[in-house]
């Protein structure tokens, strides 16, 4: 698929492995939610290119599915490329550790009591 910025020229895609196919998933994911196509420019493909040269096309893809399913709170659709970048590290949705009771206070022990673990009981 060419790209096209908002003038109609085509925007040139280095070859960049798997940089197309983010290219094509981000720009379905977004025509689907929106039913409009994004607005393409160069510095959104360099974006892109960058992201996908960093941590490659399969973790930007991954990504991109999570922005679009709403795995973030804020900012508020529309997504964008730009919203993707500067948030690209929220994105990372980890699997959820089992709440652990909460500390109990040391005050009060002696150093060697702390030592032992009496503190835990």
């Amino acid at each position: 698929m060419v790209q096209r910025d908002s003038k109609g020229r085509k925007i040139p895609v280095p070859k960049t492995p798997g940089l197309q196919v983010a290219i094509d998933v981000f720009d379905t994911a977004y025509r689907s939610e929106y039913s409009s196509k994004p607005t393409w420019s160069a510095a959104a493909c360099a974006s892109l290119k960058r992201l996908v040269t960093l941590h490659g096309h399969v973790e930007v893809i991954a990504r991109i599915e999570r922005l679009f399913q709403g795995a973030l709170d804020w900012p508020h659709p529309p997504y964008t490329v730009g919203v993707l970048v500067a948030h690209f590290d929220r994105l990372v949705v980890a699997a959820r550790e089992p709440a652990r009771e909460p500390a109990k206070p040391r005050r009060g022990l002696s150093a060697s009591e702390i030592a032992s673990g009496k503190w835990r009981e």
